[in-house]
């Protein structure tokens, strides 16, 4: 059981740390235009890892939705510098 609990651990510590760089790189791109395309693919990869984590189970799928909404949001809407 222990076993089972380090991984499902881990799972969710790896879901954060996806989802928390790539919501820093969208949020550096938005505001200093740096990092295009390092937060086009960590953004990319976060998207893949949701839609995977949605098919295994819908709690889990939300756990990396949110950052993945807060990144695109940060990654695809203009900045003031971009109008």
């Amino acid at each position: 059981m222990e076993d089972l609990a380090a991984v499902v651990i881990g799972i969710l510590l790896a879901q954060l740390a996806l989802g928390l760089a790539s919501l820093t790189f969208s949020a550096i791109y938005f505001f200093k235009a740096k990092f295009k395309i390092t937060s086009l693919i960590l953004t990319g990869l976060l998207l893949a890892e949701t839609v995977w984590a949605f098919t295994i189970s819908q709690p889990l799928g939300w756990f990396s939705a949110v950052p993945l909404a807060f990144s695109a949001f940060f990654r695809f809407m203009p900045s003031k510098r971009q109008r």
